[in-house]
C-alpha cells in the first residue's frame, strides 16, 4: 500500500526509527537529486530527504528499483538514494543497483530480518547486516538461479 510523503517523513524523523523500507524507486539521470521513491501523493527525492533531520539510524532496507544506481556519465559521482540515506545517518543500507523483481524484495527483506533478529542479543552487530544479505541472496540464488533475480542487491555501510 503506497504511503504519503508526510507519513514517510514523520517515520524517518521519529527517534524510534531504526529500520525503513521504501518502494517504487526512480533514478533521474538528468538531475540526480530528483531521484527517489514514488509515494502515493508525490516523490520523496534525495534533495528533500537531505533536509530531514534523522535520529541515529541503524538500517534502511530500500526494496525498490535503482536505489543504488550510479550514473555512467559521471562514474566518480555517487548520487543515489542509498548514498543519501548513508550521508543522512543510516549506518547500513541494503539497496539495488538496477531493476528488481517485485516478488523478490519481500523475500530478501524477510530473510534479512529473520537473520538479524534471531539472536537473543539486545543489539544488532553492524556486520550482521552484510552477512544476512549474503545469506538471503544465497537462498534466492538456489530458488531462482537466473542472475537478474539476485544480482542487483548491495550492502552499503560500516
Amino acid at each position: 500500500m503506497p504511503v504519503d510523503l508526510d507519513s514517510v517523513l514523520g517515520m524517518y524523523s521519529s527517534p524510534k526509527t531504526r529500520f525503513s523500507t521504501t518502494f517504487n524507486g526512480h533514478k533521474d539521470l538528468e538531475i540526480p537529486l530528483n531521484s527517489g521513491s514514488i509515494l502515493r501523493d508525490e516523490k520523496l527525492t534525495i534533495e528533500r530527504l537531505m533536509l530531514v533531520p534523522l535520529p541515529p539510524a541503524f538500517m534502511a532496507f530500500l526494496s525498490a528499483c535503482e536505489t543504488a544506481q550510479g550514473d555512467f556519465k559521471q562514474p566518480d559521482q555517487v548520487v543515489h538514494l542509498a548514498a543519501a540515506m548513508f550521508f543522512a545517518g543510516f549506518k547500513n543500507i541494503v539497496a539495488t543497483l538496477w531493476s528488481m523483481t517485485d516478488a523478490d524484495g519481500p523475500e530478501i527483506a524477510r530473510s534479512i530480518y529473520q537473520n538479524i533478529f534471531s539472536s537473543e542479543s539486545d543489539h544488532i552487530d553492524p556486520d550482521d547486516i552484510a552477512y544476512a544479505l549474503d545469506e538471503a541472496i544465497t537462498k534466492l540464488r538456489i530458488a531462482q538461479p537466473e542472475p537478474f533475480r539476485w544480482e542487483s542487491y548491495v550492502h552499503i555501510g560500516i
